[in-house]
């Protein structure tokens, strides 16, 4: 069982191989919709955030919808890790 799974084109496969797995060659971050399922995707955010924010000045672009949305949004505070810390507390928090 591996911890990581990628999937790539042929392009992007060889250029994996080539340089490694560096934040910079990724150029898009697609935050998908899906409620609850943000609840166990929100530990690899707390991994995926600050690797994917050394990427010195190579700019990401981020695109969502519903929850995918928020997650990125967090991307964009002084501390993703707390404000992603804050976003779920806030989300298991919602009462109606």
């Amino acid at each position: 069982m591996r911890a990581l799974e990628i999937h790539a084109g042929g392009t992007a496969r060889a250029l994996l191989l080539e340089r490694g797995l560096r934040p910079e060659l990724f150029g898009t971050l697609v935050g998908a919709s899906g409620g609850a399922k943000w609840l166990v995707l929100a530990a690899l955010d707390r991994v995926l955030f600050p690797w994917l924010l050394h990427r010195g000045e190579t700019p990401l672009a981020c695109v969502g919808s519903s929850i995918g949305t928020w997650r990125n949004l967090c991307l964009a505070q002084p501390d993703p890790a707390a404000a992603s810390a804050r976003f779920l507390e806030a989300y298991l928090g919602q009462t109606y």
